[in-house]
């Protein structure tokens, strides 16, 4: 699982023309690429809670993280791809971070889908979705629009915007449903 996630992250970053960064994101609530059902929303019997994440390999370079999960098998039903989290901002301490099941890591959050600044379970309604779990580095802030203004950002829609300042990328995914 561990070079899976690896691997993935290196051709992420080598279709993006980013240099190779080692970039590597390992989520706790997925066993199996099943999403734990804790990590769902309530009336999927879940508490919303989100899963660990653990991020290694970052760039000595890299001053921020963020931190974006999505659904794009809710485009269906929603006619868009679902964002469940963001997290723009988080400052970097080492070479590997560690945000604990059901914490919110240090950094700006950004507006879901449902219009909520917090994690959203997943919460499927028409069967099985694989949901996207994706990590980016920066050296520099990203701009965060708040209020109004604020957009669900999608995997897709932070990497068009931000393509000249992100350092390193890993992503991975799990199924609920």
């Amino acid at each position: 699982m561990r070079k899976l996630v690896r691997t993935l992250g290196v051709i992420a970053l080598s279709i993006c023309g980013m240099a190779s960064a080692e970039v590597s994101i390992q989520v706790g609530g997925i066993d199996n690429g099943k999403i734990k059902g804790i990590h769902a929303c309530s009336r999927q019997g879940g508490k919303d809670q989100s899963p660990e994440i653990v991020v290694s390999g970052i760039p000595s370079n890299a001053k921020f993280l963020t931190v974006i999960v999505d659904d794009p098998d809710a485009r269906p039903v929603a006619g868009k791809t679902w964002v469940h989290w963001n997290v723009f901002n988080i400052p970097v301490s080492g070479q590997s971070m560690n945000f604990p099941a059901g914490s919110k890591p240090a950094g700006k959050a950004g507006k879901s889908s449902g219009g909520s600044t917090r994690y959203e379970g997943m919460c499927p309604p028409n069967g099985k979705h694989t949901y996207r779990f994706a990590v980016f580095t920066h050296e520099q802030e990203i701009e965060v629009k708040t209020g109004f203004t604020a957009k669900a950002e999608t995997i897709e829609d932070f990497e068009k915007r931000n393509q000249q300042k992100i350092t390193g990328k890993a992503m991975t995914t799990g199924d609920f449903g």
